[in-house]
């Protein structure tokens, strides 16, 4: 990587910390993402990210956005009423 890139990451990932302090020390993935959405991260510098903001008291959230198939199935069956298998009631006595 070119001193110039690396000048730019660490530039930027300042500008990170400062948003993080200006959000109460929390700063979502999604952000961090979109914050270095013009860099093509590799793993040392997404390592770096981790450090500076562990070094800062910056707590960094997993937000998990659903997907259209990881939908939660409806589990909500107070409206359907069973009905009884009227064929097979046993009516001895």
């Amino acid at each position: 990587m070119s001193e110039d890139i690396q000048a730019q990451f660490e530039e930027k990932l300042k500008e990170l910390v400062e948003l993080g302090k200006k959000k109460k020390g929390v700063l979502e993935d999604k952000e961090v993402n979109d914050f270095f959405s013009g860099f093509a991260l590799n793993e040392d510098q997404y390592e770096r990210i981790l450090e500076v903001l562990e070094q800062n008291n910056l707590e960094l959230l997993k937000i998990n956005e659903p997907d259209e198939d990881d939908e939660e199935p409806n589990l909500d069956d107070e409206d359907e009423e069973e009905v009884p298998d009227v064929e097979n009631i046993d009516l001895s006595v």
